[in-house]
């Protein structure tokens, strides 16, 4: 009863004190799947159709820059809903008449060549993450014969960051008018991203070099950090205190049933030793 409190407890901070997305517990999967997002734009305190500005920073559009916390609501950030086959840059919702949605960009001459979209994430575990295993999904409708690269990195200062070139993607270059879909997985090893810090995740965009003409429209969807410490699968960081006492506890006995046993066996080897010494002064 008392872990279940204490859970709750954690869980109200964890919504009341940000609107930043954050890790609360190992192992469990946090995933952004873009449900209701229309291409309205990017607010703090989001209407219908919005994404949160909180989680999102966004540069190379023509319409300026969109910082974590901001509001673009017009233009370049609200294209509005699409199918697929645009052709004015900026941001759309995208709604493959399936129910399914996804962030979606078309880039253009001054929109997103080269461009970035950064997203964060608070670790409120109780505890520094170790490693992080961060999956999405690219979306490439492939109308156009120009080439679109999408690279992943990330940092713990939003200045500094370091590349993961096993996520690359280059769109194709021969268009052919189909939806493709890629699943990226990568696991981010030797990590120490603190209790209390934040990981940011940036994809940046480009032409590649070689191809002209107009540009493929790609998108982002399911994108799902799972992260990793010291925990045991499914293990709780209440779970952790639990654990690392009684284990704690189990060493302290040990030591203790280890100094008993040379307390009691001590004077029975001096005993034993002095008998000997005994035994000699007697023969001689």
């Amino acid at each position: 009863m008392i872990k279940l409190l204490l859970y709750t407890a954690l869980v109200s901070v964890c919504i009341s004190s940000t609107a930043q997305v954050s890790i609360i517990i190992p192992g469990t999967p946090v995933v952004e799947t873009f449900t209701g997002f229309a291409g309205s734009g990017f607010a703090p305190s989001p209407s219908s159709g919005q994404l949160d500005a909180d989680n999102w920073q966004i540069t190379g559009f023509s319409d300026g820059n969109l910082a974590f916390g901001g509001t673009r609501t017009t233009g370049d950030y609200a294209r509005g809903v699409t199918g697929g086959n645009v052709t004015v840059g900026g941001i759309y919702g995208y709604s493959g008449g399936l129910g399914n949605q996804a962030l979606y960009i078309q880039p253009a001459a001054s929109d997103f060549v080269p461009g970035t979209i950064t997203t964060r994430y608070l670790n409120i575990t109780g505890t520094t993450i170790t490693s992080v295993d961060f999956s999405y999904v690219i979306y490439n409708y492939n109308n156009e014969a120009r080439s679109t690269s999408l690279k992943l990195s990330y940092s713990f200062d939003n200045i500094s960051f370091t590349n993961v070139p096993s996520a690359d993607f280059n769109s194709f270059g021969a268009a052919d008018f189909l939806l493709y879909t890629f699943n990226r997985s990568v696991t981010i090893p030797g990590l120490s991203f603190l209790n209390g810090g934040t990981m940011y995740l940036k994809w940046t965009s480009d032409d590649v070099i070689g191809f002209t003409g107009n540009r493929d429209e790609i998108g982002l969807d399911n994108i799902t950090p799972v992260s990793y410490t010291h925990l045991r699968a499914h293990e709780t960081v209440l779970d952790l205190v639990c654990r690392l006492l009684l284990e704690k506890k189990k060493r302290l006995t040990k030591k203790k049933e280890k100094t008993k046993n040379i307390s009691n066996t001590t004077p029975k080897q001096h005993n034993n030793q002095h008998m000997n010494n005994r035994d000699k002064h007697n023969t001689n």
